[in-house]
């Protein structure tokens, strides 16, 4: 028998930036013959986006909808869909630009697949586009426009009204610390949320935005019932000492913080929980690492379906584990085939007691 499904009423939101993505495999040394920074995000304009996307043309692989929150709620709701549970409600708030229809669909398309209702708001502008280079070694490089997508502007009772209908709330920490308007959107939300005690879920991201935003960070942690961070990120809001640091910020009498989970690469995965106990579990072994992205997210979403529908901490790492190192077995986001490791019945027995 199974553990018992945790009892969740309604569903998770997220507000996010919406995002196209399109890989290509680009050599270390043509990027750095670009002059962009190896293994960062770097902007530019328009102009000079759509220069690169001819000249490499012939390196070019795919495109996919990108935005990390995305990534991570469509492997739920893939999972959500493998084991056949429809009374849980995703749904992605986000801007996209009106000059872009096509990748609109791609975007809607995408999450509607995969059991996550869009709820995009149009504005005049640009999609926002993401050339995602992948070298020999596995690195990325990024290089973007993000167009209207850190544009989102929603009424406040309008946002009031949207997380009243959710239990769960996903943040990114880009999306509460961003300078642009989907911060106040996500910073409304998120307040909100806590005085009508939905559950606050963020991932902190970019280990240079956290450390130039330390002490907003820590803020975002003590808000956070569950929070998710690599081991960079975690370094860059709490120093070397990041596993003590948490447990003292989970002891506040006011943290809301319960369980932080440390994503550890080619170490497993880690869990700091509230009542002082740290969980560890070694990562699945891989043989090639073809590209990285999106194995933290999707990380997150076997993490998240174990928390929501059978309350188990210790197999959420397993099962991020497995979904990580399914993930950087290909280009891309998606986990291709899932269904050919992952089934109803195999899901299920992960939970067995």
């Amino acid at each position: 028998m199974t553990r018992k499904i945790a009892e969740r009423s309604h569903g998770l939101i997220s507000i996010a930036t919406p995002v196209i993505d399109h890989y290509y495999s680009v050599k270390k040394n043509k990027i750095l013959e670009f002059g962009f920074e190896y293994g960062c995000t770097n902007f530019v304009a328009r102009r000079v986006l759509n220069n690169l996307k001819k000249t490499l043309k012939e390196h070019y692989i795919l495109t996919y909808p990108g935005d990390n929150a995305r990534n991570t709620l469509e492997t739920l709701g893939i999972l959500m869909r493998i084991s056949e549970f429809k009374e849980y409600k995703l749904a992605y708030v986000g801007c996209v630009g009106s000059k872009d229809k096509e990748y609109r669909e791609i975007f809607s398309r995408s999450l509607t697949e995969n059991l996550v209702q869009p709820i995009l708001y149009e504005k005049n502008g640009h999609f926002g586009e993401i050339l995602c280079f992948v070298d020999e070694f596995g690195q990325r490089t990024f290089v973007a426009d993000l167009g209207v997508s850190e544009e989102l502007i929603v009424e406040e009772n309008e946002i009031k009204n949207m997380v009243l209908n959710y239990s769960e709330i996903y943040f990114s920490s880009i999306t509460l610390l961003t300078s642009k308007n989907v911060a106040k959107v996500a910073n409304t939300a998120k307040d909100f949320g806590i005085l009508n005690k939905k559950v606050i879920i963020t991932s902190l991201e970019s280990p240079k935005m956290l450390e130039s935003n330390r002490e907003k960070a820590k803020n975002i942690v003590r808000d956070s019932a569950i929070v998710f961070a690599n081991e960079e990120e975690a370094t860059a809001v709490f120093g070397k000492n990041y596993v003590d640091k948490i447990l003292e910020i989970q002891k506040e009498k006011n943290s809301l913080n319960q369980l932080f989970f440390v994503k550890l690469g080619n170490q497993g995965s880690m869990l700091i929980k509230k009542d002082n106990t740290i969980k560890k579990m070694p990562a699945y072994k891989v043989s090639k690492i073809v590209d990285t992205t999106a194995a933290g997210d999707n990380f997150i979403a076997g993490a998240l379906f174990s928390l929501l529908f059978f309350n188990d901490e210790e197999r959420a790492l397993a099962l991020g584990n497995l979904l990580g190192a399914l993930t950087i077995q290909n280009f891309g986001p998606a986990i291709k085939n899932i269904e050919k490791y992952l089934n109803k019945k195999t899901l299920f027995d992960m939970f067995i007691i």
